[in-house]
């Protein structure tokens, strides 16, 4: 099990969650966030606590820290497995450390980000470690203010998922900054053939009304339906509660999302209609 203690290192090392983890030093994203309020995204986390259950084999791209890793493997115990995608190096050092404090073995980590295409893709790093991003096709010079400009390398899950012989995937979750469509059109066969639970944050500011339409068209067209909706605003600390927590259906959801009833980023749990996990 996690280790169930706080250790002080230079102010570095915090309880989360009822285990310990390492945050970034001067980071102003994710890191400051949970040494002062002890958790991010609290109703996504609760959702989540509901949703993953004991064995499950889960997929986490966009790692960052370990936030999500580090809940799922609470979760799903010894006898699932985490594969665990993380592009930024700074960002990797960091899940990798926080995930030897733990002291278990079925966590694997992967440096590089997932899009429908293999190479290499240019990527801002961000002041906020959480705030880091691929730079969309099309987009040649971008707006330096935003952050510094590096290269990694990206895959298509299909293949990556082929290659580690899995033999279930349960639970898909992304956190990847408006590069939903891109990686989502590079999972069709793992959708199609495992039917995972399908978390993530939906940015519609960068995606664009197309793209956001056609990310519900494909989860559609693969029999999802949406578990839980929470517009992001809304989930932070002291602010959202469970009552804000919806379940429309994908059709009525995109209608909210086009017609600006909500704000542009979304906190999104799909479900397929098939998966033999129900929560």
């Amino acid at each position: 099990t996690l280790k169930k203690y706080q250790i002080n290192v230079d102010g570095s090392m915090i309880s989360v969650n009822g285990y310990s983890m390492y945050t970034i030093p001067n980071d102003p994203g994710i890191s400051t966030e949970l040494s002062i309020f002890k958790t991010h995204e609290p109703l996504n986390t609760k959702i989540l606590k509901k949703i993953l259950k004991k064995g499950m084999t889960c997929i986490d791209i966009g790692g960052n820290i370990g936030y999500y890793v580090l809940l799922e493997r609470e979760l799903i115990g010894n006898k699932g497995k985490i594969i665990a995608i993380e592009p930024l190096q700074r960002n990797f050092d960091c899940l990798k450390k926080n995930i030897e404090l733990q002291n278990v073995s079925n966590i694997s980590t992967y440096c590089f980000a997932c899009s429908d295409k293999n190479g290499t893709v240019p990527f801002i790093v961000d002041k906020e470690s959480n705030g880091c991003w691929i730079v969309p096709d099309g987009i040649t010079n971008p707006d330096p203010s935003r952050g510094t400009i590096t290269e990694v390398p990206v895959r298509i899950l299909d293949e990556f998922v082929e290659e580690l012989n899995l033999k279930n995937v349960d639970f898909i979750r992304m956190d990847v900054e408006g590069f939903e469509i891109n990686i989502l059109k590079g999972l069709k066969n793992t959708l199609k053939n495992f039917r995972p639970i399908v978390s993530f944050e939906l940015h519609k500011n960068f995606l664009g009304e197309e793209k956001t339409r056609e990310i519900f068209k494909i989860l559609k067209d693969l029999d999802y339906e949406i578990e839980s909706f929470v517009t992001r605003d809304l989930d932070i600390p002291l602010i959202g509660t469970m009552n804000d927590v919806k379940q429309h259906g994908i059709d009525d959801a995109l209608d909210i999302i086009e017609n600006g009833k909500v704000g542009s980023f979304f906190m999104l749990n799909f479900t397929n209609k098939l998966n033999r996990f129900q929560t």
